[in-house]
């Protein structure tokens, strides 16, 4: 990434945002918070929430999207847990 380039910062509230926040500023890049869609789906939700996440990577023109592993896992168990749900 280049100084004034952007990136997504998709994090649940914690620690980890608050760091990538400051590596963001530090290297000079546009930090742009989004809270992540629901992985598990609940509540039907889910297409609207994906909805709303593309279309601010798309306005803001983010090429990056920065995580932390405790996302990544969610969204895998709840991808599992799709498969054993009737």
């Amino acid at each position: 990434l280049s100084p004034g380039d952007r990136a997504l910062l998709v994090f649940p509230p914690g620690l980890d945002f608050i760091v990538a926040f400051y590596a963001c500023l530090l290297a000079r890049v546009v930090a742009v918070p989004v809270f992540p869609p629901d992985p598990s789906g609940a509540g039907g939700r889910n297409k609207k929430e994906v909805a709303m996440f593309r279309a601010i990577q798309r306005s803001s023109g983010a090429q990056v999207a920065l995580t932390n592993r405790s996302y990544d896992f969610a969204k895998k168990v709840s991808g599992l847990r799709a498969l054993f749900t009737p």
